[in-house]
C-alpha cells in the first residue's frame, strides 16, 4: 500500500508540467486505443463500475473481483485492415487477491511511401511498409476487506498493472516503452440486496467511486506513454420498474496527454432471467 501511495504521490508532483506538456505529445498507440467489452459499451465511463478481467485497462481494483479463473478474447476490427486482438486470463487466490495477465497485438495494416526527387517534389510510388504494436501486461488486485476488516476497509479495492508495450513500422522506426497502472475503487452500500426482504421492491442498493492513474512510464526511443489520470462514480437501483433487475449509471473525467479532458457516461441495464442475466448497454463520450 505505501508504494502504491508513493507512485501517486510522484505522479501528482509531475501533474503540473504533464499538463503543460498538452495533447499530442504521448507515443505508443496501443495504450491509446480503446479497450474492454463492457467500458466501450458504457462509452468509457468505468472508472467506478471496473470488475474482473475488462478491469485490466480501465481500474486494475477491479481485478480484485475476480474469484475463480477467467478467460476473455476480444477481437477489434477497423477500417481496412487494421485489427485489435487481446487475450486475458485471470484467476483468484482467495484472501491473497486476485492477478491477470494480457497480451495484445494491434496490426495497424500497410502503407505505401512516397519518393521525393533532390528538390522535395513527388516522385512515384515508393515500396509498402507494414506496422504493429504489442503490449504485454500483469496486473493484481487485492480487497482490502479479506485482509483487515473494518467499516471502512470492508469496501475498499486497490489494484495494480505492469505494462510492457511496444510498436514498429517496418524497419525504419522501433519504440519499446514501459509504464503502470494505479487504482482504487470504494464502495458505500445503501442497503444489502436482499430480495426475500425487498420483496421486489425498488431500493437505492449502492454507489461506487473509482480513482486511477493510467500509463505512468516513458518510452525508450520518442516520447513519453499517454500518461492520464481519471475518476468516476456510478449509482445502482435494484428492482427497478420491475423486479430481478438492475440498473447501474455511471460518469468518467480524466485528462489524457493524448487528447485533453474527456468526459463519459454510460447506462447498464441488467435482466436476471431463472438462471440468466441479460445484459444492454449504452454510453458516450465528449472531448471539450
Amino acid at each position: 500500500m505505501k508504494k502504491i501511495l508513493s507512485v501517486c504521490a510522484v505522479f501528482l508532483l509531475l501533474l503540473p508540467l504533464l499538463l503543460q506538456a498538452g495533447p499530442g505529445t504521448a507515443s505508443i498507440d496501443v495504450l491509446k486505443v480503446p479497450t474492454g467489452i463492457k467500458a466501450q459499451a458504457m462509452g468509457g465511463a468505468y472508472i467506478g463500475l471496473a470488475e474482473g478481467l475488462d478491469a485490466m485497462d480501465i481500474n486494475p481494483a477491479g481485478i480484485s473481483f475476480i474469484s475463480k479463473n477467467e478467460i476473455l478474447f476480444v477481437h477489434d476490427v477497423y477500417f481496412q485492415d487494421t485489427f485489435f486482438d487481446s487475450i486475458y486470463y485471470g484467476r483468484g487466490m482467495g484472501e491473497s487477491g486476485s492477478f491477470a495477465v494480457s497480451l495484445k497485438y494491434l496490426n495497424t495494416g500497410t502503407i505505401t511511401s512516397t519518393l521525393e526527387d533532390a528538390q522535395g517534389n513527388y516522385a512515384g510510388e515508393g515500396e509498402e511498409k507494414s506496422g504493429f504494436n504489442y503490449m504485454l501486461g500483469a496486473g493484481y488486485g487485492v480487497d482490502f476487506g479479506k485482509l483487515l476488516f473494518n467499516e471502512f476497509t470492508k469496501n475498499l479495492k486497490a489494484g495494480i498493472s505492469l505494462k510492457l508495450s511496444g510498436e514498429s513500422l517496418s524497419s525504419d522506426y522501433a519504440n519499446l516503452a514501459i509504464s503502470a497502472d494505479v487504482g482504487g475503487i470504494y464502495t458505500i452500500v445503501h442497503e444489502e440486496a436482499d430480495f426475500m426482504s425487498n420483496r421486489g421492491e425498488t431500493i437505492w442498493n449502492k454507489t461506487g467511486v473509482g480513482l486511477v492513474f493510467r500509463n505512468l512510464g516513458t518510452s525508450f526511443s520518442s516520447g513519453i506513454t499517454p500518461m492520464s489520470f481519471a475518476a468516476g462514480i456510478y449509482t445502482q437501483f435494484l428492482n427497478l420498474f420491475i423486479q430481478n433487475n438492475n440498473v447501474r449509471f455511471g460518469a468518467d473525467a480524466d485528462y489524457n496527454l493524448g487528447n485533453g479532458i474527456n468526459l463519459r457516461a454510460g447506462l447498464e441495464y441488467g435482466q436476471r432471467i431463472e438462471n440468466y442475466v441479460l445484459t444492454g448497454r449504452f454510453g458516450t463520450n465528449f472531448n471539450p
